[in-house]
Formats: C-alpha cells, structure tokens, sequence
C-alpha cells in the first residue's frame, strides 16, 4: 500500500509540474499578449488604437517572468551537461560541483 501512495505522491508531482511548466508559460504569455492590446481609447493616425501605459507595464512584467522561466531552464540544461548541479538555497538558485 506504501508503494502505492508514493506512485500516486509522485504521479501528483509530476502532473502539478508539467501543468505550471506545460500550460503556465503559454497562459502567461496570452495574458501579456492581451495586456498589450488594452487601449486607452484614443487613436493614432491611421485608426490604430494607442496602448494602456498600464497595460505596457503588465505586459513587460509577464514577458520578464517568461524570460527568466526560459533562461533558468537552458541554464540547469547546460550546468547538468557541465557535471554541475543546481541548488536552491533560498530564493536564488547556485551552482555547485
């Protein structure tokens, strides 16, 4: 039964971690996507709507958040092709041998 609850504990992991990583990304990226087309509802020449400065801000706080998910990723791919490992202690990750 052991056995069992800690296939169950694992399957768990496994499917939480490939819903943040697998669907957030993409959520995040449509939410910064939909910032940008926020309007403040005046126009420019040529019928095109200006974007909410606010808008802009939340747009470049996702993308940002997308950069790092990105650039942390083809670290820990590159330390662990290195033989190095990646810890957490705290909130930013180190590289130890």
């Amino acid at each position: 039964m052991d056995q069992l609850l800690a296939a169950l504990y694992g399957g768990a992991n496994v499917l939480l971690v490939s819903l943040i990583f697998g669907v957030g990304s993409p959520v995040l990226f449509t939410l910064g996507i939909k910032a940008l087309a926020w309007s403040d509802g005046k126009s420019l020449k040529g019928g095109l709507a200006m974007p909410h400065p606010i808008g802009k801000l939340y747009a470049a706080i996702l993308f940002g958040i997308i950069g790092l998910a990105i650039a942390f990723g083809i670290s820990y791919l590159v330390v662990h092709g290195l033989g190095y490992k990646v810890v957490f202690n705290g909130i930013v990750p180190a590289i130890k041998k």
